[in-house]
């Protein structure tokens, strides 16, 4: 398991991280000093994670993230 950054807000986080899981990669967050850790299970989506979180980060409010959690 290798974290992939920090998200600040509580809920983009739980937004972001429904997001993976909707797209099928396994991951935990957890809370680290006022923002929350991204730890993604699987060595080989690490790069992809990252990817979508540098995505997640220029624009949380893009409907791909927002829809994620009612899947």
């Amino acid at each position: 398991m290798r974290q992939i950054g920090h998200i600040k807000d509580a809920k983009q986080a739980q937004s972001f991280a429904d997001y993976l899981v909707a797209n099928k990669i396994r991951n935990e967050i957890e809370e680290d000093g006022g923002a929350w850790a991204v730890w993604i299970k699987d060595e080989e989506q690490v790069a992809d994670a990252k990817l979508r979180l540098e995505k997640f980060q220029a624009s949380p409010e893009a409907a791909e993230f927002r829809d994620a959690d009612s899947q």
